[in-house]
């Protein structure tokens, strides 16, 4: 590990200078913060028009994008999409899934004012359904939870690697 000068004269430095270095190292790690945010959304935006190859855990859910250029390689992971955890018992959806679902509504769900799923994991939800259900109607459940943006666009977690 390298140190910063700064830190082999650390028990010589002034207060002032103390405070004036860990207010400098904080509006660094400020700016480089805002700037690795927005890097990251264009890389990930630039991933969202590669081709894409499926995770290798067949239990899982997502696909990968490479981006490579000039030796330099990064992955971006789509993961599984993001479930809905809970909503209005009164709402469309709550209709939606007691059709997929049928009879077995009540194993998949807790139902108050909201609905919830009864399993918060995504993964382990998902696998209920499965277990639960007739594959034709896991599908259709998953599908209704599924998180979209206000243009009907699937929302799922996007992780560069």
């Amino acid at each position: 590990r390298r140190s910063h000068p700064l830190l082999t004269n650390i028990f010589t430095m002034k207060d002032s200078e103390l405070i004036r270095r860990i207010r400098f190292i904080d509006r660094e790690i400020a700016t480089l913060t805002a700037e690795r945010k927005t890097l990251e959304k264009e890389i990930i935006s630039r991933a969202l028009n590669r081709p894409h190859t499926p995770l290798t855990e067949a239990h899982r859910e997502g696909r990968r994008a490479t981006l490579s250029e000039d030796g330099e390689v990064l992955t971006v992971r789509f993961e599984s999409d993001v479930l809905k955890a809970s909503w209005a018992f009164d709402s469309p959806l709550t209709t939606t899934l007691q059709q997929s679902a049928a009879d077995r509504f009540d194993a998949l769900f807790r139902t108050k004012t909201t609905c919830e799923r009864r399993i918060a994991d995504g993964h382990k939800f998902r696998l209920l359904c499965h277990n639960e259900l007739p594959e034709t109607q896991a599908i259709a459940v998953i599908d209704a939870l599924k998180d979209r943006d206000k243009n009907g666009i699937v929302k799922s977690k996007a992780v560069i690697e």
